[in-house]
């Protein structure tokens, strides 16, 4: 029994890292978006000129 309790534990800690990561992953996805937009916005003004 307390085999399975630490293995539900570890399991539960597991689960809230990996939300945790997927915002993290989220994030800097946006960032990444978000630096593409700029890029963009600045070849096209640029080229533009």
């Amino acid at each position: 029994l307390k085999f399975e309790r630490t293995q539900y534990n570890e399991y539960k800690q597991f689960e809230e890292h990996k939300s945790d990561f997927n915002e993290i992953c989220v994030i800097s996805k946006n960032k990444s978006e978000n630096f593409k937009t700029s890029i963009r916005k600045f070849e096209t003004e640029l080229f533009h000129k």
